[in-house]
């Protein structure tokens, strides 16, 4: 089969959502070429499901070649919640909340999908006074800052 007949057929796919030819089978590098939401409709391909960073993250999922038993996921970078710079990009991201500082003003992106808003304290901080829709969130042992309550586990 030449590479033009799978290009097209692969159009054909894209474009319509139907495989034109049910027998074409895709070999190696071939079944990585394929649109995931498509592959199982190549024989000779399977899809390959990769995990995600954290909860709520969408997973990695890869066509592979159904015979390669070898294949394995590749490393996922992932960037930590700390790592996200506003309020926006943190609750976009599945797995982390935004804590924010006494004037609502956001402060960083913490772990976790949820933020605890009960918690035991064990450190000597004094608590946030946090205002308007926010209420304390709590690390495992002391005060996180402000979150909003709709935030909260």
């Amino acid at each position: 089969m030449s590479i033009a007949h799978v290009l097209v057929t692969l159009l054909f796919l894209f474009v319509t959502g139907c495989a034109r030819d049910p027998a074409l089978v895709l070999t190696g590098t071939q079944c990585g070429q394929v649109p995931v939401s498509s592959c199982a409709s190549f024989a000779g391909c399977k899809t390959l499901n990769c995990g995600a960073c954290r909860a709520g993250d969408q997973p990695l999922v890869l066509c592979v070649d159904e015979s390669d038993t070898g294949m394995s996921c590749p490393g996922i970078a992932c960037i930590p919640c700390a790592g996200y710079a506003d309020a926006t990009t943190c609750a976009a991201v599945g797995g982390c909340h935004s804590i924010y500082d006494e004037q609502q003003a956001f402060m960083h992106c913490a772990d976790g999908a949820k933020a605890k808003c009960a918690g035991t304290v064990l450190c000597r901080a004094q608590p946030p006074a946090c205002t308007g829709d926010q209420v304390v969130g709590y690390t495992s042992d002391c005060f996180e800052g402000c979150v909003r309550s709709v935030d909260c586990e």
